[in-house]
């Protein structure tokens, strides 16, 4: 969804750009990003962000920043902006080039505001994409599954946050994802910086924040953190980004964490494999409010069971059967379940398979 987001932005860009929402209302975007950049370690693309308020009014432009970078995407927003009448505000933006992006492009996307909370008050929009060709130099080992950007403030804001994640964790009951993050006030004067931690899989985020944290000028901090790993989430890469603001300066970085699958089989060991297309695994209605049916199919007569977790990992729900070759339906009931994603996991005598579903209410 994110991407076609971004290829829409991009491709309306010149219509937005200087075309006024009210009547009094002017605003003039312009993003200035190099066409190519060399991938290396500790390596930068450095550009402009210039919004210019052209109107007679002074007033608040909120600023959304978007990043697709290898098929992850980053945002940097909503930053407000305060611009007088004839006034024009200019914001250095960095983003980091890792050796693993060379051969890909950047795209980014900036949007300006004039409600931060109607996404449909924008004020102007511009794109840029910005082709790696090559791996600027030294020894290539591996590939980093890190990337961020920042946005610097006005004088005297400066933020940065680093993330350190391990590359792989695996989905099963007790199981926590561990990490450590540092943050930085790279300001001259102390300041209250806001963080906000991001945890994306398939088309759903959860958010924690914004949590205030106090730092002098210059000082930097280093916290752990635990996210537990649900039995039931699926295979697969996740997001985590941790955001940090100060004022108008704003600092994301976020690392990709591949998700082993649990397996589980009778007598407590890990099954060697899933195969999601053979059982075809699935619920309708998704979203649901407040019961949908979990529906399977057995290749093999045989025992079932159907589980159900909460983000947190907490078994909410089960069910056991038999059943012989065939789809299988089995109706959950989620009267009194909190809105929010839920996993089910699906486990017999053959196979484990694992999907996540939506409940609003």
């Amino acid at each position: 969804m994110k991407r076609k987001v971004l290829y829409l932005l991009f491709s309306t860009a010149l219509l937005f750009g200087l075309q006024p929402v009210l009547a009094q209302e002017c605003v003039e975007l312009d993003i200035e990003f190099p066409n190519e950049a060399s991938s290396d370690y500790g390596g930068m693309v450095n550009g402009f962000v210039e919004l210019i308020n052209c109107g007679d009014e002074a007033g608040v432009a909120w600023l959304e920043i978007e990043v697709e970078v290898m098929n992850q995407y980053i945002t940097l927003g909503l930053v407000p902006l305060n611009l007088g009448a004839g006034e024009g505000v200019s914001r250095e933006l960095f983003i980091p080039t890792p050796p693993s992006i060379f051969g890909d492009s950047i795209m980014l996307c900036v949007t300006a505001y004039a409600d931060a909370h109607d996404s449909s008050a924008a004020l102007a929009s511009e794109c840029a994409s910005i082709y790696i060709p090559n791996f600027g130099g030294g020894e290539l080992t591996g590939t980093s599954p890190t990337f961020g950007m920042a946005l610097s403030g006005a004088e005297g804001e400066c933020v940065n946050v680093d993330l350190e994640l391990p590359d792989t964790v695996q989905a099963a009951p007790g199981s926590f994802l561990e990490g450590a993050f540092e943050l930085g006030n790279c300001g001259d004067e102390a300041s209250f910086i806001t963080l906000e931690a991001t945890f994306e899989f398939f088309d759903t985020s959860i958010t924690i924040g914004g949590v205030p944290v106090d730092l002098g000028a210059g000082e930097t901090i280093a916290r752990e953190f635990r996210f537990p790993v649900p039995p039931a989430m699926p295979e697969g890469e996740y997001t985590v980004c941790i955001t940090a603001t100060s004022g108008s300066a704003v600092a994301t970085t976020c690392q990709t964490v591949f998700v082993e699958g649990f397996f589980p089989s009778n007598d407590g060991d890990d099954k060697g494999s899933n195969n999601e297309s053979s059982v075809n695994l699935g619920n309708y209605p998704n979203p649901f409010n407040p019961t949908t049916t979990i529906s399977f199919y057995l290749e093999n007569a045989g025992s079932y069971t159907v589980k159900v977790y909460d983000v947190t990992g907490r078994e909410v729900w089960s069910h056991s059967g038999s059943a012989g070759v065939g789809e299988v339906n089995v109706e959950l009931d989620a009267t009194g379940y909190s809105t929010g994603v839920y996993f089910y996991r699906l486990t017999t005598d053959d196979i484990s398979s694992a999907k996540k579903m939506l409940l609003l209410k």
